[in-house]
């Protein structure tokens, strides 16, 4: 792993891609085509107990017939 800075080589960045297509007969019988989502995020170590993770979403035709969502979220990780 590496950090966006060289002081905090324990923190990582990363980008997800997912690309669904849907079978034929969806296609057909319900006119459903595609969903596409775009992630990144951001993990920062905090301390040897602490994980903090910030996350972006992007979902292009969610479920194959919705408009376009963006989300975002944060994610904790503690060691106890």
């Amino acid at each position: 792993m590496c950090g966006l800075l060289s002081s905090r080589d324990l923190d990582s960045v990363g980008v997800g891609l997912a690309d669904i297509r849907f079978g034929q007969a969806t296609r057909d019988g319900d006119g459903l085509f595609y969903e596409n989502v775009t992630e990144v995020f951001c993990k920062a170590q905090i301390n040897d107990d602490l994980v903090m993770q910030p996350d972006l979403q992007f979902i292009a035709n969610p479920g194959g017939n919705g408009q376009d969502a963006l989300l975002a979220g944060i994610r904790f990780e503690l060691v106890l």
